[in-house]
């Protein structure tokens, strides 16, 4: 009542002034009086209107700004290209997180940031993926082939050939790759060979994580089987050196025997008691000499047999060479494919949808240019609700003064 009780004081004690008012000023306080609830609802809701669109432009704009500044350009800049970048099936929330997870994976032109944020949204738009999971899940893959992700475009065709031609999913043939990268390296197997692999078992009826696992088999088995090639190499070298040394003993040996026989001159019991001396050393070190080839032999034919590198990896998948040649060249056919399946996929939106993105953009806009007077918003939203009671108080005031 304290509140009221200072009111109603002011009003008795302006009576007079009020009453020399006459019509006009009764006719003043009367308009203000019966339209207090407009004005207080317009105060409310324009407060209300810049509160919401700057805090919603403070969030985006706070989360470029740190991309911004790990891009070095400033977050007027970032926001302008995040503006720019985005559309209807791309919408700033993913644009900015794609900015951001290329940033953090090393990408340092903001112009090319954009170019592959829109590459990989084209390719999610294709198989039906958000802009910023195809981008979190790719840098992996990208990474494993050694492939820059300036260069994303150039690549997303064969991506959408492998997903919209198997079962596989995208995280798990981005995890296989990523943990398969220095095996992949050295077989040298690139990306358009991975997904030709895959598409071959798929073609087998080996589909899904079924054909992932069989992939990451393969190459363990290979593996196993260059340690086993390398293990045989090293008895082969082992061996040859052990039947050098037995070969050079056996000379030793002849050496030794030649120059005994020689000693004995025309002596033949002499002779024949070197020569029985000799005999058996000499028929032992040719028996070693014998065993030591033979292992040798065993060890070399192992050798020859075992398959290495993609053979043996093909081998390892029950594929073929030919095969994986035949859906290299399909993939390779594919141009323009990712860009052709987003165009049918983005048929789906119609007008509302165009509208929620021009309400997107003008936010960020609108909400970024007020955000000086997100103070008065403040204030106006507090005062409307005020006004809105005002009217009620003082034709009630009004009414006890007559």
């Amino acid at each position: 009542m304290a509140v009221l009780d200072i009111i109603i004081n002011a009003i008795d004690n302006a009576s007079k002034v009020i009453e020399g008012v006459g019509d006009k000023g009764s006719s003043a306080m009367k308009t203000l009086a019966d339209n207090s609830m407009a004005v207080g609802a317009g105060m409310t809701a324009a407060g209300g209107a810049i509160v919401m669109l700057t805090d919603s432009a403070k969030k985006t704009n706070a989360a470029l700004g740190v991309t911004a500044l790990q891009l070095g350009v400033t977050k007027e800049e970032m926001r302008d290209l995040a503006l720019e970048t985005t559309n209807v099936t791309f919408p700033l929330e993913e644009v900015q997180k794609s900015f951001d997870l290329l940033t953090r994976a090393g990408m340092t032109n903001k112009d090319q940031v954009a170019e592959a944020a829109t590459a990989f949204d084209t390719l999610g738009d294709a198989i039906g993926l958000p802009a910023s999971q195809v981008t979190e899940q790719l840098i992996p893959a990208f990474n494993a082939f050694g492939i820059p992700l300036e260069e994303a475009g150039q690549h997303t065709d064969t991506l959408t050939h492998l997903f919209r031609n198997t079962t596989v999913e995208m995280s798990d043939f981005s995890s296989t790759v990523n943990r398969l990268s220095p095996d992949l390296d050295t077989l040298g197997i690139g990306l358009d060979d991975a997904a030709a692999i895959l598409e071959v078992l798929a073609a087998k009826g080996v589909q899904g994580s079924a054909a992932t696992r069989e992939f990451r088999t393969a190459i363990s088995q290979v593996e196993m089987a260059e340690k086993e090639l390398a293990a045989s190499n090293v008895k082969v070298s082992e061996t040859e050196a052990k039947l050098r040394e037995e070969r050079e003993k056996l000379n030793e040996i002849t050496e030794d025997y030649r120059y005994e026989l020689s000693k004995a001159g025309d002596d033949l019991d002499k002779q024949e008691s070197i020569s029985r001396k000799y005999e058996k050393a000499l028929k032992d070190q040719k028996e070693k000499i014998a065993d030591t080839e033979a292992t040798l032999a065993d060890y070399r034919a192992s050798v020859g047999s075992a398959s290495s590198g993609l053979e043996a990896f093909y081998k390892e998948l029950g594929i073929t060479s030919e095969e994986v040649a035949t859906y290299k060249a399909k993939i390779n056919e594919a141009t323009g494919m990712t860009q052709d399946f987003a165009d049918a996929a983005n048929e789906q939106y119609g007008m509302v949808d165009n509208l929620k993105q021009m309400w997107g953009e003008w936010s960020l806009r609108i909400g970024s240019a007020l955000e000086p007077l997100d103070s008065v918003g403040a204030v106006m939203t507090t005062l409307g609700p005020i006004m809105m009671g005002l009217g009620p108080t003082m034709q009630a005031f009004s009414a006890i003064q007559t």
